[in-house]
């Protein structure tokens, strides 16, 4: 079964963004990281955890991923 960490990103153009890390494909390498020039993603538990606040959701953290486990999606109502 899938596990989905969900959190919000704050975006420019939508708000309504959530980035998801799929932690059954992630290996917790960190590349997401060191690739976020806003430091919006800390490592917690072994997963990155992506801060709101700081977040622009400008996709550095998606194109970085080696094992495409991070993407930005559309919040669930």
């Amino acid at each position: 079964m899938m596990q989905i960490l969900q959190y919000s990103i704050q975006r420019e153009d939508n708000p309504t963004m959530v980035a998801k890390v799929d932690k059954d494909t992630c290996v917790g390498c960190a590349t997401c990281v060191d690739a976020c020039p806003e430091a919006a993603i800390e490592m917690e538990d072994e997963f990155p955890k992506v801060d709101p606040e700081r977040c622009k959701d400008c996709g550095d953290c998606e194109a970085a991923c080696p094992t495409e486990s991070i993407k930005a999606d559309k919040k669930d109502k």
